[in-house]
């Protein structure tokens, strides 16, 4: 099946033209036009050169990839289903992308983190494995019933933690199999950035990947959820983004006029 357009592609040709008469002219305009225009040209060139091919061979792998770590959503006969796993694969890509040429241009330059006050906060998050968070039982034993016993409290902890560090290990190894999706092929594109990184700037890389990864699986949790309601059997005439916008809309208000109850 063929993948859904790419609305935002840029035409190489049409770019290629564009440079070639910007070039020839340059040489009659003003400086300030000329500072303009030269902006231009190193966006178009980054876009055309760089993230566009780099994007394309990340949306073709993410696409393989999606159907095998969600393999409910490998369902035949299913059009619009497919051309959200195109649209949730080509949007991680072209996020991941663009953010790492920005990244590593940022790091060339030798600009600092956009945030640093979060850096910390940030490698541990996207790049370090998800931790188990345990509980050890106290929020149970504020309860003045006496009708709860330690005995109790203890196999709620157990289920509750159990439960914590199923979820993590269930996310790390996602997380472990997008990186292994992804990496060669930021290596295959952005070789020469990536081996000049030192131990922060890998950490920066880090970040871009997690943050990737964290905004993918949450479109494929998305999209699970709505196959398994039945909302994905009609076109509704929405790409995925405006169809989970407006189906988490329609969710909330259903959910306050009940009175919070599902």
């Amino acid at each position: 099946m063929a993948k859904t357009p790419d609305k935002g592609k840029i035409d190489r040709d049409e770019y290629l033209d564009m440079r070639y008469m910007y070039y020839k002219l340059r040489k009659y305009f003003p400086d300030d036009l000329k500072e303009k225009g030269d902006w231009i040209m190193d966006f178009f060139h980054a876009r055309v050169e760089i993230i566009q091919p780099a994007k394309y061979d990340l949306q073709d792998a993410l696409i393989e990839h999606t159907k095998r770590q969600y393999p409910q959503l490998d369902v035949a006969g299913k059009p619009y289903l497919d051309e959200c796993i195109d649209e949730i694969a080509l949007m991680a890509a072209d996020f991941l992308a663009a953010d790492l040429y920005e990244e590593l241009k940022n790091i060339r330059e030798g600009k600092p983190y956009y945030m640093p006050e979060k850096f910390a906060d940030h490698v541990a998050f996207f790049c370090r494995p998800r931790i188990p968070k345990l509980e050890n039982g106290d929020n149970y034993r504020v309860s003045k019933s006496g009708k709860i016993t330690e005995e109790m409290i203890q196999q709620w902890v157990k289920e509750d933690n159990d439960d914590e560090i199923a979820y993590c290990n269930e996310v790390n190894g996602r997380k472990s199999a997008f990186i292994e999706t992804v990496q060669p092929i930021l290596f295959k594109h952005f070789k020469e950035g990536l081996d000049e990184l030192d131990v922060d700037g890998w950490n920066r890389y880090g970040i871009v990947v997690g943050n990737a990864f964290e905004l993918y699986s949450d479109d494929c949790r998305d999209l699970a959820g709505y196959l398994e309601d039945g909302l994905l059997d009609v076109h509704p005439g929405l790409d995925f983004h405006r169809f989970a916008l407006k189906t988490d809309k329609e969710q909330r208000e259903a959910y306050k006029l009940s009175g919070g109850k599902k």
